[in-house]
């Protein structure tokens, strides 16, 4: 058997898309002929979609012609959204930033050593914890968790006497 053009829809060029599907012998199974059956219509499809967007296209350049001059956009304006390698730049590309070090949460005062209070928990806060101590015991104050340095507060100055600033007011309009 040969390949036979379907009488409603004619070539659908299926010999260009599947040339060695269609070199070989038809099988007339039926499960066959229902698959190139679909062939042939997913071929007409296909070109009705081609002519249906090619219909539209009009309509769609006009559209954004108009858009286009409402909103000020140029034609340097485009070249300038798309990349050289033909792409639309959308977003910026994505800054890779370093990961900072956890900062230390926990000292054991006795050795020094710390914990950043991810992970696991070290050796010497469970035994400490074993032996009954609180892991908050060794929880560094807000201050040093920060690195915020503690400044004494300065002298309070000596709040303002009203009724010599009104005297000092009144001196000055007198004389003026």
């Amino acid at each position: 058997m040969h390949y036979r053009p379907h009488p409603q829809w004619g070539d659908t060029d299926l010999r260009s898309r599947y040339p060695s599907f269609c070199a070989q012998k038809v099988n007339t199974s039926p499960s066959r002929r229902r698959f190139t059956a679909l062939l042939e219509q997913i071929s007409v499809l296909e070109k009705k979609a081609q002519s249906l967007q090619g219909a539209q296209r009009d309509t769609v350049i006009e559209k954004i012609v108009y858009q286009m001059d409402e909103y000020g956009i140029t034609l340097e304006d485009l070249e300038r959204a798309v990349s050289p390698q033909g792409q639309w730049r959308t977003k910026p590309p994505p800054v890779v930033r370093a990961r900072k070090a956890a900062s230390i949460k926990y000292r054991d005062p006795e050795t020094g050593l710390t914990w950043t209070g991810q992970g696991r928990a070290p050796n010497w806060i469970t035994a400490a914890e074993a032996a009954g101590q609180k892991r908050d015991d060794f929880l560094l104050p807000v201050t040093q968790l920060f690195g915020i340095e503690v400044k004494a507060a300065p002298p309070r100055k000596e709040s303002l006497d009203m009724s010599a600033l009104s005297r000092a007011l009144q001196e000055i309009d007198s004389k003026s």
